[in-house]
């Protein structure tokens, strides 16, 4: 299994889709204020795919996810086997996807890349009207291992987001760039 895939084991079911939208309600919340019925919600660095279930379930517009692990594709698909999502295996950093979205996100994946390569991904997705990022902030420890944890004056020097939302004491970002 790869590492992402074996750091999600056994993160599913109900208890944990019910802790998602709890602890991250915040960074749901931006995206959703955002989006219309009419527009394609794509996430970025998907991993199991549970923000865009829990936005799909939500509300009306048309979704899509991409990773670049298959065995995340996997997993997410698996998760959404009920939803009308398309599910891609995509690079967000070599991207090549097919259809321009109006509303981009992504979960835990901008603090694991150097600030050029943030920058980079930010870029790629600057035809869409909307890109809403969530990145822990200064937690004592990561959680995978390689997460970069920074405070909002470091986001905002790398990237230069619209606003920085700031939720679970402060402790976790949604970066808006619209």
């Amino acid at each position: 299994m790869s590492p992402w895939a074996t750091f999600y084991e056994g993160r599913e079911g109900a208890s944990y889709y019910e802790y998602v939208k709890r602890r991250y309600a915040p960074f749901i919340d931006a995206i959703e204020k955002r989006v219309d019925e009419r527009d394609l919600v794509l996430e970025i660095g998907a991993g199991t795919g549970t923000i865009t279930k829990v936005l799909y379930e939500n509300g009306p517009a048309d979704y899509a996810a991409t990773d670049i692990d298959p065995e995340m594709v996997k997993i997410a698909k698996d998760r959404m086997q009920n939803c009308d999502v398309r599910i891609y295996t995509e690079d967000a950093i070599n991207v090549d996807f097919p259809t321009k979205a109006d509303v981009v996100h992504s979960h835990g994946m901008l603090e694991h890349f150097d600030d050029a390569t943030i920058r980079k991904v930010i870029d790629n997705y600057r035809w869409a009207r909307v890109q809403v990022h969530y990145v822990p902030g200064l937690y004592d420890k990561p959680t995978f291992g390689d997460e970069r944890l920074m405070g909002v004056d470091a986001w905002w020097y790398i990237c230069k987001p619209s606003q920085i939302i700031t939720f679970n004491g402060g402790l976790d970002y949604a970066l808006v760039f619209e």
